[in-house]
């Protein structure tokens, strides 16, 4: 659960997934937000509106982090046709997803099986370090 002034108990924002470092040593931590990806019900604008990407350029979430990550949980279409849309929105609105100007919409590969990530990097509200976002698209049919 994320501790943020005026909200508590169930009432706190949750990040959806996040992985902790367990060794020796610092506890280091990498939140994923994760959103549906349906064209009837869930558009890309969820995904990349302010209760998904925006929740880390807020500062909601991933406040002392400079990375985490977003699932785009396919399910109509097919993660191409989710990363194109995604692509076409940084492209046609940059300014309001905060894209820094190094941070393109950017094919990687961080796992080979995985085909449809990307990578972008993001100014945030506060003026802070930027955060650098990696996108997964995964067929939940």
């Amino acid at each position: 659960m994320i501790n943020e002034p005026g909200r508590r108990g169930k009432r706190r924002k949750r990040i959806d997934i996040e992985f902790e470092w367990v060794c020796h040593g610092p506890r280091h931590r990498y939140p994923f937000e994760a959103k549906r990806l349906c064209s009837n019900t869930h558009p890309i604008g969820k995904y990349l509106g302010s209760a998904g990407l925006g929740e880390f350029l807020s500062e909601n979430y991933a406040r002392d982090n400079l990375e985490a990550g977003m699932i785009g949980y396919v399910q109509s279409g097919t993660p191409k046709s989710w990363a194109e849309k995604a692509q076409k929105k940084f492209e046609k609105e940059p300014g309001i997803i905060q894209v820094c100007s190094d941070g393109n919409w950017t094919n990687i590969t961080i796992i080979s099986e995985l085909g449809h990530c990307f990578r972008s990097k993001h100014h945030r509200s506060t003026e802070k370090r930027p955060i650098t976002l990696y996108h997964v698209f995964l067929i939940f049919c």
